[in-house]
C-alpha cells in the first residue's frame, strides 16, 4: 500500500541517495531536470506520499490549487488567471503555476508531482486532459480537477462555445459578401478546440452553399504577433486566393497579419477582410480595429476558482458539470 512506502524505498529503486530524493521532493535546482522526472515517475509508480506533504495534511488543506497550461503567456490564458485571481480574493489560495511547453512527457510528470505529492487542494488546467487514468485516481483521493477549455467525464469542465464563436465570424464574413475565407487554425496540441473552430467554419460555409476546401485551413503551432506575420507571407507565397482571414488562432496571431499587411501595402478590409478570436484589450486600439470573437476570459477564470473552492470544501460525489460560456461577436473596422 502506498502510506508503507518510504522514501528509501524509492531511493533503493531510483538507484540514487535518499538525500537525492528529498531534493528533488523539494525542487532543488541542483538537481538535473532529466533526473528529477525519471524521479517523479518513480515516486508515481509506488505511489509513495512525500513526507512534507503528510505534515500539510495534518491539518487537513495544503492551502494551494494548482495551474497547469502547456504555457502563461497567451493573452487569453493571462485573462483567464485574471479571473482567477479575483475570484480568489478573500479564499487567500496560493496560485501554483505549472507549465509543460507543449511537451507531453513533463505534462504528465507535472500533474503526478502534484497528484502523488500532495502538493495542492485542487487542479485547473487551462486547455489540457490529465488523462482517464489520472483522472480516476484523483477521483478516488477526492481531488478537484476542473478543465478550461477541455472536458472529460470524470472531471468539471469550462468550455466556451468554439462551434458558435467559428460560426459567427464566417457567417459574418459571408454576409459582407466574401467568398473566398481562409482559416488561420492553431495546431493539434490545442485538442479539441481546434476541432470545433474548424467545424463552425465548416458549417457556416455550407450553410451558404459554399464548398469546404482543405487548402483554405491554415494551421498554426504557435499562437503570436511573429506568427501572423509568417502566416500571411507563407499565404502569398503559396498563391491561394483569398478574400477574408478568419484568425481562429487568435487576436495577437490576426495583429500580427495587420502589420504584415500594412508592411506590404495591403488594405484592411479593402483588400481582404480579417476577424480575430478572444478580443484582448489591444484588439480595440489597433488600425483597423479589429473585428474579433470575444470569449469571457476573466468570467471563466471566476468561474473555475468558485467550482473547484467549493468542492475542495464539499467533496464532489455526484455526476460532473461542463459549463459552457456563449462567445460574441464584437464588430469593428476590419472586417
Amino acid at each position: 500500500m502506498a502510506h508503507n512506502i518510504t522514501l528509501k524505498d524509492v531511493a533503493d529503486k531510483a538507484g540514487v541517495s535518499s538525500a537525492t530524493i528529498s531534493m528533488v521532493i523539494h525542487n532543488d535546482t541542483a538537481i538535473p531536470e532529466k533526473t528529477k522526472l525519471r524521479i517523479w515517475r518513480i515516486i508515481k509508480s509506488l505511489g509513495y506520499v512525500p513526507n512534507y506533504a503528510a505534515r500539510s495534511l495534518a491539518g487537513g488543506k495544503t492551502g494551494n490549487i494548482a495551474l497547469v497550461s502547456s504555457y502563461f503567456h497567451h493573452h487569453f490564458y493571462q485573462e483567464i488567471l485574471r479571473g482567477i485571481d479575483m475570484a480568489n480574493k478573500g479564499k487567500g489560495y496560493s496560485l501554483l503555476q505549472f507549465t509543460s511547453q507543449e511537451n507531453r512527457g513533463v505534462e504528465e510528470d507535472i500533474f503526478s508531482k502534484i497528484l502523488y505529492g500532495k502538493m495542492a487542494d485542487g487542479l485547473i488546467t487551462l486547455n489540457r486532459n490529465p488523462g482517464t487514468k489520472l483522472l480516476k485516481e484523483c477521483k478516488n483521493r477526492d481531488f478537484p480537477v476542473l478543465m478550461i477549455e477541455q472536458s472529460h467525464t470524470l472531471a468539471n469542465s469550462i468550455c466556451c462555445d468554439n462551434h458558435r464563436g467559428a460560426y459567427l465570424a464566417t457567417t459574418h464574413l459571408l454576409g459582407s459578401g466574401r467568398k473566398k475565407i481562409v482559416l488561420i487554425s492553431g495546431g493539434e496540441f490545442w485538442g479539441p478546440v481546434v476541432k470545433e473552430r474548424i467545424a463552425g467554419y465548416k458549417k457556416a460555409l455550407m450553410d451558404h452553399g459554399l464548398e469546404y476546401k482543405e487548402d483554405h485551413v491554415f494551421r498554426m503551432k504557435q499562437a503570436d504577433f511573429s506568427r501572423g506575420k509568417e502566416a500571411l507571407a507563407d499565404l502569398l507565397k503559396a498563391g491561394i486566393k483569398f478574400d477574408a482571414l478568419f484568425c481562429a488562432a487568435g487576436d495577437p496571431v490576426a495583429i500580427g497579419i495587420m502589420k504584415e499587411a500594412e508592411n506590404r501595402g495591403i488594405k484592411i478590409p479593402g483588400d481582404f477582410s480579417l476577424i480575430g478570436y478572444d478580443d484582448i484589450e489591444v484588439s480595440s486600439y489597433v488600425t483597423p480595429a479589429l473585428t474579433t470573437i470575444k470569449q469571457p476570459a476573466v468570467e471563466m477564470g471566476k468561474s473555475a476558482l468558485e467550482i473547484v473552492s467549493t468542492i475542495v470544501h464539499e467533496p464532489h460525489h455526484g455526476d460532473y458539470k461542463n459549463t459552457l460560456f456563449k462567445p460574441e461577436l464584437v464588430i469593428r473596422e476590419s472586417g
